[in-house]
């Protein structure tokens, strides 16, 4: 599970800036004034969705956390034990639905 590059997130960044620059002279000859409106909307939207996708990149905020330390907080035992008691739940349940 490893970070996105972050080539991949400049060329995102430039392909939205692209369209934000091309969207009104792409729209002109269908909209006539009304590209001015309809571009701003494009633009706010993509660059608004573009924001949002680049702050799920780091939802926590923990850049500056090195993977090392990261992996010593994780136990494993732990997580698998949580795991394999939601797993043994579910027929208990499903019978109990079945009974009514």
């Amino acid at each position: 599970t490893a970070r996105m590059p972050m080539a991949y997130v400049h060329f995102v960044q430039v392909l939205v800036d692209a369209l934000c620059v091309l969207a009104p002279f792409a729209l002109y000859p269908r909209g006539g004034a009304v590209t001015i409106f309809t571009a701003a909307i494009i633009c706010l939207f993509f660059g608004g969705l573009q924001e949002l996708c680049k702050s799920l990149l780091d939802p926590f905020g923990n850049r500056r956390v090195s993977n090392a330390s990261f992996r010593a907080d994780v136990q494993i035992d732990v997580l698998l034990a949580e795991t394999n008691r939601g797993l043994l739940s579910w027929p208990r349940r499903v019978q109990a639905l079945a009974t009514r």
